[in-house]
């Protein structure tokens, strides 16, 4: 995989995450905070569509993330780029965590607010 490639998979990554965290969102969900028996049929079926578009997200996203994990795979077997494999696990991990705490902000936030 050539480096632009690389670079647009690691741009579309991040606009997939943005997207999930918002799909998967249940505040957005059509009939939150109503109890079930009062949903109509079309908030039932906008309600259902909406979990399986985030869950179609995040399948996208997951596969993006197998696909660059698999490049990434193939450019540390090469020796010559082993030595900064542990540099790029570490920035991994910190974006993910970097994203968590966001996620767990917005949630909290939102709990403050309800």
């Amino acid at each position: 995989m050539r480096e632009d490639q690389k670079a647009r998979l690691d741009e579309i990554e991040e606009l997939l995450t943005e997207e999930f965290l918002i799909e998967a969102d249940p505040r957005e969900w059509p009939g939150f905070g109503q109890p079930p028996a009062s949903w109509t049929s079309e908030e039932r079926g906008n309600r259902h569509w909406t979990k399986k578009n985030a869950i179609g997200t995040a399948a996208t996203l997951r596969s993006l993330q197998d696909l660059i994990d698999r490049h990434n795979k193939n450019a540390s077997s090469d020796p010559e780029t082993q030595d900064g494999r542990d540099d790029d696990l570490e920035k991994h991990i910190g974006r993910y965590e970097k994203e968590a705490a966001k996620l767990l902000d917005k949630v909290q936030a939102a709990g403050r607010s309800n």
